[in-house]
């Protein structure tokens, strides 16, 4: 067996920079980049919850004014 997977074996791994790692370093690169885009994907829900709730509020004052018209 290879240094490599001598290491592999015992749950080791080597990355890129030639630094031991205990998680295998395409996982660890596909973890980061599953935070990145969550983080992103939050951020672009809490927008969509902001432009809602502003849509909601201007249709609620909408349907005020065209209750007060319909009582006239």
């Amino acid at each position: 067996m290879n240094e490599k997977n001598v290491l592999t074996s015992a749950g080791l791994y080597i990355d890129e920079s030639n630094r031991i790692r205990i998680i295998d370093p395409e996982l660890s690169d596909k973890t980061i980049e599953l935070k990145t885009e969550s983080t992103e994907f939050t951020e672009k829900t809490q927008l969509f919850q902001k432009i809602v709730d502003n849509f909601v509020a201007i249709i609620e004052n909408l349907a005020q004014r065209v209750e007060t018209e319909k009582i006239k």
